[in-house]
């Protein structure tokens, strides 16, 4: 045994005594990991549960949503009202499944009331489904970031960077930043594109309408 404090022989500890010490502290250790696995394991549960509670009133919400057309004006359920109308409709039936959502998942900066009613008018105005609206409260990479910095690469190919671009070019880009993009590295590769052949179509609707039912939390 050693004598860290440097008090002699008067603290001294047997064999048998130091060994239960150390598997003591092991023990607690083997604890300390396995709560924090639990822990993890807990959160990961109520993130999931949440979101699916999520995704199942977006969706009701989003069936309650009726597009006004010529041909079934005459069977609406309710007022025509504009995109905007009815998304401030959906975003009062879902705004508590989502907060609760983004709350936990520390992304409430991230997403405004008037930024996600902005973004239901845009989805309802194109016909998205609910699994489209959800996306980007799902995603790391949303929302992008307002101002992008300026940062440094370089260009690392066979062929001067000068040179014509051509179909199956092959380069890496490489990053000279000291921050979290230090030292990374993306292989690129170009293609041509097809050819597209684009045609115009006005758009069938800009009405809703609310089917309202007994059931309905709209």
């Amino acid at each position: 045994m050693y004598d860290i404090e440097g008090l002699g022989n008067e603290c001294t500890i047997t064999e048998v005594n130091a060994r239960a010490i150390m598997e003591a502290a092991a023990k607690r250790r083997v604890g300390g990991h396995n709560e924090r696995y639990h822990e993890i394991i807990e959160w990961e549960r109520r993130v999931q549960k949440r979101k699916y509670r999520l995704i199942s009133t977006t969706e009701e919400a989003f069936a309650s949503v009726q597009s006004v057309t010529a041909n079934n004006q005459n069977k609406i359920f309710g007022e025509p009202m504009e995109a905007l109308g009815a998304a401030q409709a959906v975003f009062s039936a879902i705004a508590r499944p989502l907060n609760k959502y983004l709350k936990l998942t520390r992304q409430q900066p991230r997403h405004t009331a008037d930024q996600v009613v902005a973004h239901l008018a845009r989805c309802l105005s194109l016909r998205f489904t609910a699994a489209t609206f959800l996306q980007r409260f799902f995603s790391s990479k949303f929302p992008f970031p307002e101002h992008v910095r300026e940062t440094k690469w370089s260009i690392v190919c066979n062929v001067q960077a000068s040179a014509g671009i051509r179909h199956g070019t092959v380069f890496v880009l490489r990053c000279h930043e000291r921050d979290d993009d230090a030292g990374v590295q993306l292989l690129c590769s170009l293609h041509s594109f097809p050819f597209f052949n684009l045609t115009e179509q006005q758009s069938l609707t800009s009405k809703f309408a609310l089917k309202i039912t007994p059931e309905s939390n709209v």
